[in-house]
């Protein structure tokens, strides 16, 4: 199980320490967060403004489930509704509070930790962005998405491009794709190619927006392939993506 070591600093600069024993933890103002940081006009707090995911070695995934932009450690913008991977050691502002985040050792002396310093301005607004490509053969294909966080009112959106890296003339390459709902993507049919061309075709992911699959990270396939010109050859990119919790609350009024 992860343990995470959060500091917390408020704007007269007092310090409070929290560990966390998840690999997933929301911070906020509602009483539900693991972390609960007080909400008012000047400090700015969401009733659940973030969403920190370990990563391990590898560090934290932030995920800003705010209404406005969050200043990084590093002094970009992180914008609602985005994300972005940092490495131990390094933290978030929300509103008055700085936050930084470090992995902690639970047995022996353990590890110790800093906490990030905050530039007044930022420089850039992230984009969780990814590209991931595979050849055969015969097939290049390459995988590109805007973004890798499927929110329930920003589609990712992206592009599937495929090489013909064979010497058949007018091949027409066909494409699957494994792991994701029917009716939850739209993906464009395979090109004809002639050798040594490429084109590409769009890919669109929009959000469930029911209970199942189950928010979190999810894995889907895409699979190209030429079985008139290529029998036997195929190639197969895999890609990761993260998708965001879905709410659906009722209200029921009884009249006595």
């Amino acid at each position: 199980m992860p343990h995470t070591r959060i500091t917390v600093l408020d704007k007269k600069g007092s310090a409070k320490d929290y560990s966390i024993e998840k690999a997933i933890f929301f911070v906020g103002s509602e009483p539900g967060n693991d972390i609960v940081l007080p909400d008012s006009a000047t400090q700015g707090v969401f009733p659940r403004h973030l969403q920190v995911i370990a990563l391990g070695e590898s560090g934290y995934r932030v995920v800003n489930l705010g209404n406005s932009n969050l200043t990084m450690s590093d002094g970009q913008l992180l914008a609602p509704r985005s994300s972005v991977n940092i490495a131990a050691g390094q933290g978030v502002k929300l509103g008055t509070f700085s936050l930084s985040m470090q992995n902690e050792v639970v047995e022996g002396l353990g590890l110790g930790y800093t906490v990030a310093n905050f530039p007044t301005e930022g420089a850039a607004v992230v984009s969780d962005s990814s590209s991931r490509n595979a050849r055969s053969h015969f097939i290049g294909m390459t995988i590109s998405l805007n973004n890798t966080l499927l929110t329930l009112d920003t589609p990712i959106e992206g592009t599937v491009t495929i090489t013909n890296l064979g010497d058949r003339p007018g091949v027409q390459f066909l494409l699957e794709l494994e792991g994701l709902e029917p009716g939850t993507y739209e993906l464009g049919p395979g090109p004809i190619l002639f050798p040594n061309a490429e084109k590409s075709t769009f890919l669109r992911i929009t959000h469930p927006q029911k209970p199942f699959p189950l928010a979190g990270d999810h894995r889907f396939t895409i699979r190209a392939a030429a079985p008139e010109d290529y029998p036997g050859d195929s190639v197969t990119v895999v890609q990761a993506i993260h998708v965001l919790p879905f709410y659906k609350h009722k209200l029921r009024l009884l009249v006595s």
